[in-house]
């Protein structure tokens, strides 16, 4: 299935609006994507007039809800789905030609300003970037292909700064860094949502496009680049080809990132050597700070945190992140108190992760009310919170200070900071004592089938 393709199932099923007034990408775009996500309206929006770039479409708000994943997991729990595919890739098969090769543009005389239609998102954002598009490279001594997201900005001409604090693209360019040598980027922008997807699932030493292919249900179809040794998706809308300087570090932003503050970084500096596009792309943006960013990074964590946690930790019954994974939410079945402190322990030594909150069975993980209500009346705060300092943190956390990369976990980019852990589960003596209120379940259940019977009724 292409970008193509689910917008088409979209339409089919009422999940498509299509504004058919002109919208510019300076704020305008962004503007009316978080209006309608505030308005809680879960549905794909295609701006079909995009002032300044005749021809181009624009598409947003795809990744709302897990829907982008229901046309391959239909009913069946997205966890299980997720671990039946997750260890049986599907290698992507390379083929001579595909749509994204229908008009080529050299990088000499590239404005890429006037050729692609890059959203300035916020108010104070330093210019246009681009937040959804997939870089693709290789590990300059091994060959072996690394994808993941990475802001990149745009700036005169066929210049571009990428700001990359995350493996595998931060191994990468530090090797390349010490082989001083560039190093060769594709960015890919259009990609079907199940591909996007996997690239941000965080499996740096895996090959991401087969993952997508397992998760598909078929292979990815990759196409050779024009003037770089990557392949790059036949299908997508836009391909950026080009090189990054590690030794050209520049100052990036200041730009609205996912944790809702600006931030101002040090980037490294690169010019695209051509534009590969369809004749009519559809550019596809992704807000940062948004619920469908939020939506899309937490799924990505907790399917592949919640299975090496079921490995490790056989108590472990549901995991939910939040706040782009920087949060995370762990059920357990509780029969012993140190099993609270191992997960809290084993994912606070994790990067990125900031809080951990465990609590019982009987607590939704994915319901917020039921957290707080947990850590309102389970928490002794004198005993059961507990604070671990200079731990690797998230790079876009405002609180966080002394930036570093990290060469045991692939010369990622972390600041150090302090992390809490919170145990709101049931004191393990006292568990009668904190029975939670309900209807008997016998009762639940036939109410249920009461209710269903009405509904079709329509009663």
């Amino acid at each position: 299935m292409t970008l193509r393709e689910w917008i088409g199932f979209l339409k089919e099923r009422g999940k498509l609006l299509s504004l058919k007034d002109e919208f510019s990408p300076q704020w305008e775009i962004s503007a009316a994507l978080r209006i309608l996500q505030t308005k809680r309206i879960k549905k794909g929006v295609l701006f079909e007039r995009v002032k300044g770039y005749e021809g181009y479409r624009i598409v947003g708000n795809l990744f709302l809800d897990e829907d982008f994943l229901s046309a391959k997991s239909g009913s069946e729990d997205i966890s299980d789905w997720y671990e039946k595919r997750r260890n049986k890739p599907i290698p992507p098969v390379l083929v001579r030609s595909g749509p994204v090769k229908e008009v080529k543009i050299n990088g000499e005389g590239l404005d890429l300003k006037k050729e692609i239609p890059a959203l300035v998102h916020h108010e104070e954002d330093v210019g246009p970037y681009l937040t959804s598009s997939v870089i693709i490279a290789k590990d300059p001594e091994t060959g072996k292909k690394g994808v993941g997201i990475h802001r990149v900005q745009i700036l005169e001409g066929n210049r571009i700064r990428v700001f990359i604090a995350n493996p595998p693209l931060s191994l990468f360019v530090k090797k390349a860094e010490e082989l001083k040598k560039p190093l060769e980027i594709a960015i890919v922008n259009g990609l079907d949502p199940v591909t996007l997807f996997s690239s941000i699932i965080p499996l740096p030493e895996e090959d991401k496009f087969a993952l997508a292919g397992a998760l598909k249900g078929e292979p990815l179809l990759l196409v050779q680049a024009e003037t770089i040794d990557v392949e790059v998706p036949a299908e997508g809308e836009i391909v950026l080809e080009g090189v990054l300087y590690p030794d050209r570090k520049e100052i990036d932003g200041p730009f609205g990132e996912n944790t809702g503050y600006y931030f101002v970084n040090e980037s490294y500096g690169g010019l695209i050597k051509a534009l590969t596009r369809r004749k009519d792309p559809i550019y596809h943006v992704i807000l940062p700070f948004s619920p469908e960013v939020e939506n899309i990074i937490n799924l990505a964590w907790q399917l592949e945190e919640f299975k090496k946690l079921k490995n490790d930790f056989d108590f472990v019954k549901k995991v939910k992140f939040y706040q782009t994974r920087m949060l995370a939410v762990v059920q357990i079945q509780k029969e012993n108190q140190s099993q609270v402190s191992l997960i809290i322990e084993h994912l606070l030594d994790q990067p990125i992760i900031k809080g951990v909150i465990v609590v019982d069975e009987d607590v939704d993980v994915n319901d917020l009310n039921e957290i707080f209500w947990a850590i309102i009346t389970r928490v002794d705060f004198e005993k059961n919170i507990f604070l671990k300092r200079e731990k690797p943190g998230c790079p876009i956390d405002p609180m966080g200070r002394g930036y570093y990369r990290e060469k045991s976990l692939f010369y990622g980019l972390y600041p150090k900071i302090t992390k809490i852990g919170i145990d709101a589960t049931k004191p393990i003596d006292e568990r009668e004592r904190f029975k939670k209120v309900d209807v008997p379940f016998s009762v639940i259940e036939k109410i249920k089938g009461v209710l269903e019977v009405d509904r079709e009724n329509n009663l």
